[in-house]
């Protein structure tokens, strides 16, 4: 089975599924060796991740290579009677130490790593697996998120078709206050998924993810947001008008893609 559209590609053979932008596929057989440079670092990159300690007020967590979480400790007080740090969304990214390839000229860091299983009160079964790394490739002037997952309920080529869905209807009805970052490549088989995209570092300049007001205070870097917002403006408070209307801003976008047949959750 294939799709094709005018910037993208789509195959399916199987439990393999491949699908790229032509830009993306262009630049791959022009730099010969790309492929697998990249699949060598990131298992390289996998295997070193060796983050420092990351703080959050009170509680410092150190990274356990060998079961591939955080484990926290208060200070002066010992071991958390926890063995994984499942707020939020579970992962807080700390970079490990960048990894080069002389010959291409790429630049792989993993910039976390997460082993999560979500189970839905007493469900039989999981209703999330996520075993991924986050990564950063860099290569000339150009530079991409990767996420590679060996357990996903969200795998590559499935997140970029959906990805496409998305393009496609905001292309359409236009939709208020949404950006979607164009996605590369999408692969899948029995073993493994990659999901490449474009890098935007919206958290570096000051963006973080709303869940951040909702229990606690801490973006996906591990950062104080109080602090974020200190040295310019006030944090909104979770009944203030701002607040709200952040809320209603995502409320809306979800209504808009269901109305245009698709779930938010697809993507």
């Amino acid at each position: 089975m294939k799709f094709e559209t005018p910037g993208f590609r789509g195959i399916e053979a199987g439990p393999r599924k491949i699908a790229y932008s032509k830009e993306f596929r262009k630049m791959l057989r022009e730099r010969r060796g790309l492929i697998g440079a990249a699949v060598r670092l990131v298992g390289e990159a996998e295997e070193q991740y060796r983050p420092e300690n990351l703080r959050l007020g009170g509680l410092e967590l150190t990274w356990n290579p060998e079961m591939s979480y955080w484990e926290g400790y208060l200070h002066g007080a010992g071991p958390l009677p926890v063995d994984k740090i499942m707020w939020g969304r579970g992962v807080y990214l700390k970079e490990g130490r960048p990894l080069k390839d002389e010959k291409t000229g790429l630049e792989v860091v993993v910039l976390g790593k997460s082993n999560r299983v979500f189970p839905h009160r007493d469900a039989p079964s999981p209703t999330r697996l996520d075993i991924t790394s986050y990564i950063k490739m860099n290569i000339g002037s150009k530079s991409f998120f990767v996420k590679k997952s060996t357990a996903t309920i969200g795998p590559g080529f499935v997140e970029f078709v959906n990805t496409v869905k998305a393009i496609d209807i905001q292309k359409k009805i236009n939709i208020e206050n949404l950006e979607i970052v164009e996605m590369q490549l999408g692969y899948q088989d029995k073993r493994q998924s990659w999901f490449v995209a474009e890098w935007h570092d919206l958290e570096r300049i000051g963006f973080f993810p709303i869940d951040a007001l909702y229990g606690g205070r801490w973006d996906d870097y591990g950062r104080d947001v109080v602090k974020i917002f200190e040295s310019s403006r006030e944090l909104p408070d979770p009944q203030s008008v701002e607040y709200e209307y952040v809320v209603e801003v995502q409320l809306s976008i979800i209504r808009a893609f269901r109305n245009a047949g698709m779930n938010v959750n697809d993507t």
